[in-house]
């Protein structure tokens, strides 16, 4: 798949791009006042590969030699740890993030995620907590004010569904499951009755801020062991993104604002893959923002395919693929561009 024209490899560029074909079919936002097609064309001669991870942050793990864990989580909560304050040891750990519920006649909504806490307010919310306890000797620990982790004192059995899965939607069929999936569940319920008249939340309340009113338990498991061979650089805004190069040795940086930023930075003249991960369009589906998904439609289409087919074309990188999220890559080298007999079909018809 890399070319070896002038001797040298050239690296290969993933682009990770969840909601790309869910938008306009999963929330009703209908994304036709946005003209596609640069992306309908790329979408139409590329090979496509079926069979991979089921979801984008799975399918970053396993380009940085992660491979997935069949009938267990991801261990999000074990490689954040570690990247941030390098204790995670061989403890299990839960990715345990502070979130704001909201309810309607019907069911629950998980409406804000981590919203806007200070490091004092994480950390006193956190005792507040650990006081109740947990009934297995668990620790709550504030990572960050954003993302709080959960050490237990044994492995549990649990299948849980990633946040960003539940930013903005409902709650309903999202729970952990498992054996020990009604325990958990159960202690979420007591924590939700702690935070409900604390001190923290009383203030924010009065402050007009969102409370914190949950947990959200998710990526359980210990640290795996490190394996070699993964691509050198990330560009990704997640801490679970910034964990998983932390963890197989790579470089990680923020998305820059501008392609033309992040052609300077791709340019680092090694080996090594580039990975891009786009989650604007994802975020804004998930929560039925029409104009978000309008915004992140045009910045793809706009300013970040035609960066990245410009380095194709100058064979900067020896392929283009892409990944929406759903268990399928798009594959395009130099070559395939010229695949012009292929048709180009609307986006929503690549959803399924």
């Amino acid at each position: 798949m890399n070319s070896f024209d002038d001797g040298r490899r050239r690296p290969v560029l993933h682009a990770l791009i969840p909601g790309l074909f869910s938008a306009g079919t999963d929330h009703d936002v209908d994304p036709s006042p946005t003209q596609l097609p640069l992306l309908e064309s790329c979408l139409a001669r590329a090979d496509v590969v079926e069979g991979l991870p089921p979801d984008v942050d799975s399918q970053l793990c396993s380009l940085f030699g992660l491979q997935p864990f069949p009938d267990r989580d991801l261990p999000a909560g074990a490689l954040m740890r570690e990247a941030v304050c390098g204790d995670a040891g061989d403890s299990f750990w839960l990715c345990a993030d502070p979130v704001h519920i909201e309810a309607d006649h019907r069911e629950l909504f998980l409406s804000a995620v981590a919203p806007e806490l200070t490091a004092a307010e994480a950390a006193s919310l956190c005792d507040a907590i650990n006081a109740f306890g947990s009934g297995e000797d668990g620790t709550l620990l504030s990572t960050e004010p954003a993302h709080w982790h959960l050490r237990t004192s044994r492995p549990l059995s649990l299948s849980t569904i990633p946040l960003e899965a539940v930013r903005g939607g409902s709650m309903r069929d999202k729970m952990p499951r498992g054996e020990d999936g009604r325990r958990w569940c159960t202690w979420l319920t007591e924590v939700q009755m702690v935070l409900h008249d604390h001190p923290v939340n009383r203030a924010r309340a009065a402050a007009g801020k969102p409370v914190v009113n949950g947990l959200w338990l998710w990526g359980g498991g210990v640290l795996p062991s490190r394996r070699d061979g993964a691509p050198a650089m990330l560009w990704d805004d997640s801490l679970l993104g910034r964990a998983v190069v932390v963890w197989a040795g790579g470089v990680c940086r923020p998305v820059p604002a501008t392609p033309e930023c992040w052609t300077r930075e791709a340019g680092v003249d090694d080996a090594g893959d580039r990975v891009v991960v786009l989650r604007d369009l994802q975020r804004a589906s998930l929560t039925n923002d029409v104009a978000g998904v309008h915004s992140a439609l045009a910045a793809l289409e706009g300013r970040w395919l035609p960066a990245f087919v410009t380095a194709l074309r100058t064979r900067r990188v020896a392929a283009l693929n892409l990944y929406p999220g759903d268990g399928r890559r798009f594959s395009i080298s130099p070559g395939q561009r010229w695949r012009i007999w292929r048709r180009s079909r609307p986006l929503a018809e690549w959803a399924r």
